[in-house]
């Protein structure tokens, strides 16, 4: 699977041990950290001849009080239900734990630098395969992704509430000066830029677009999807994983951050042949090219925003959990910093191509 880099903790040991025990039916297993993951940890789990298992170990809370342990297992049960296989096969979960248990994957990491036209292909592939279940059985009772917005407004009031969660952090030091600087001086001023140019071209009313996508046009995605979340088998298929935050989504929203992550380094044709991938297999919905080209420069300063994340207390202690200790904080913030300059860089170049809406 991906390489061991998380450290080992007491008590998700003991908690993972008791629910092997109990949810699976093997004591003493092996357990062993694996994974590079940013909110959850996962211990490979060697159950004699039960075979091998990922055991995952999930915190107590995630954004908004969200349960990232149902999102993921309700949401994989649903796809393996359906025929998916290119997904780790969920086997058990307890709330009570806060563990789920899932098939061990054989693969490898994928070098974003390596990433191949198949591979691409495999990508849009699986979330047209996502597509075409929204429809399914149980689809309904799915819940929307994380921080899922349809409408413009929805999006702006989720930017704006990102920008006031920052500039209330009481944290003192050099770093949350600089942070303070960041949003006051460069990214407020384009905040306010794309807000005054949706809005006048919000017709006679003058007014941001209260109006949701409507549900024909919504998809089911893993929402924070790419390649860093990902495995290739020894044969070569590709397995994608994460699915905390899972659910029903604007596919307008999984193009951009296809495209904006910053584990993502896909070049200038990659990015291209995935947009047309989707666009085809999105035939259906007229608007999404449109949709896409406005809407990526707002998607870019969300991720502006979820690049400072670690300069709040709660944020970062998500963080340590998953890696299992505490990380250099004055370097991750220097390095969040970084990143979320960068990311606004992007966001000005994009928005200088913003066509007016259909």
């Amino acid at each position: 699977m991906t390489s061991v880099n998380a450290m080992p903790n007491r008590s998700d040991i003991s908690q993972a041990l008791r629910f092997t025990a109990d949810n699976l039916g093997y004591s003493g297993a092996s357990l062993q950290p694996i994974g590079t993951g940013r909110n959850s940890r996962v211990y490979l789990a060697e159950c004699g001849a039960l075979g091998r298992y990922a055991v995952k170990c999930y915190p107590d809370d995630g954004p908004a009080g969200r349960d990232r342990l149902s999102a993921e297992f309700s949401g994989l049960t649903f796809l393996w239900e359906n025929g998916l296989r290119c997904i780790p096969e969920p086997v058990a979960a307890d709330p009570s734990t806060r563990c789920a248990a899932y098939r061990y994957v054989e693969g490898t990491g994928i070098d974003p630098t390596q990433v191949t036209e198949s591979d691409i292909g495999s990508a849009v592939e699986f979330l047209g395969q996502l597509k075409a279940l929204a429809g399914s059985n149980g689809s309904a009772e799915l819940a929307d992704a994380a921080d899922a917005c349809f409408s413009e407004r929805e999006l702006f009031d989720d930017i704006q509430r990102r920008v006031d969660r920052l500039t209330s952090v009481e944290e003192g030091g050099v770093h949350y000066e600089h942070l303070k600087h960041f949003i006051e001086t460069d990214l407020r001023p384009v905040l306010g830029r794309f807000h005054d140019l949706f809005q006048n071209d919000g017709g006679e009313s003058g007014q941001l677009s209260n109006s949701r996508l409507a549900l024909v046009k919504r998809t089911l995605s893993p929402s924070d999807f790419g390649f860093h979340n990902a495995l290739r088998r020894p044969a070569g298929e590709i397995v994608f994983l994460d699915f905390e935050y899972f659910g029903w989504d604007d596919p307008a929203k999984t193009i951009a951050d296809m495209l904006l992550h910053p584990a993502m380094e896909l070049s200038r044709q990659q990015g291209e042949r995935f947009v047309e991938g989707m666009l085809d297999g999105f035939a259906a919905d007229l608007g999404l090219g449109s949709r896409v080209q406005a809407l990526e420069p707002l998607y870019g300063l969300k991720w502006c925003m979820i690049l400072l994340n670690e300069f709040v207390a709660g944020d970062r202690a998500r963080r340590s959990f998953a890696h299992g200790g505490e990380l250099d904080r004055e370097m991750l913030l220097q390095t969040q910093l970084n990143k979320a300059r960068n990311m606004l860089c992007h966001v000005q170049a994009a928005g200088s191509r913003l066509p007016h809406r259909n």
